[in-house]
């Protein structure tokens, strides 16, 4: 989606951490989903992604979804790329992801999640289950920002 878009994740992180603060835009991967050719830009970005992320940043979706890791999601099973195009139920239907790899291999992994909206999802990824349904689960060693309303039972 492009970069200014609601929704866009990378909007909303530049919008509210960035902004006040001095990072290089070098030090920052951004995905160019506003590209038209989906696959081209995964290629592109999964031979110029690092091996290792110092800090990966992500929200939790209202479904239990991060990044574009749905529930169910084929992408949840890529091994040999870091980056590819997906195709979700939810909008937009077109995307670009990292891939359970990134997660695995970054050094940090910070995971947003607030809002009473997002209870249920946190209580998903806490509970038993795997990753596949709850991708969430993914990101369970990275450390968790939640408040009063997304812990509420």
């Amino acid at each position: 989606m492009p970069e200014r878009h609601p929704a866009s994740n990378w909007y909303a992180a530049a919008d509210l951490l960035f902004s006040d603060i001095r990072i290089r835009a070098e030090g920052a991967f951004r995905i160019e989903a506003e590209r038209p050719d989906h696959d081209e830009v995964a290629r592109e970005d999964d031979e110029r992604l690092p091996e290792r992320l110092d800090v990966t940043l992500l929200e939790l979706g209202l479904d239990g979804h991060l990044a574009g890791l749905f529930p169910g999601s084929s992408a949840l099973f890529a091994r040999e790329r870091r980056v590819i195009a997906v195709e979700t139920a939810a909008k937009p239907h077109h995307r670009i992801t990292v891939t359970p790899r990134v997660l695995e291999s970054s050094d940090e992994l910070l995971v947003l999640a607030t809002g009473r909206d997002r209870a249920a999802a946190v209580r998903a990824a806490l509970d038993q289950g795997s990753a596949e349904l709850q991708p969430a689960r993914c990101a369970l060693r990275g450390k968790w920002f939640v408040d009063a309303g997304s812990k509420a039972a």
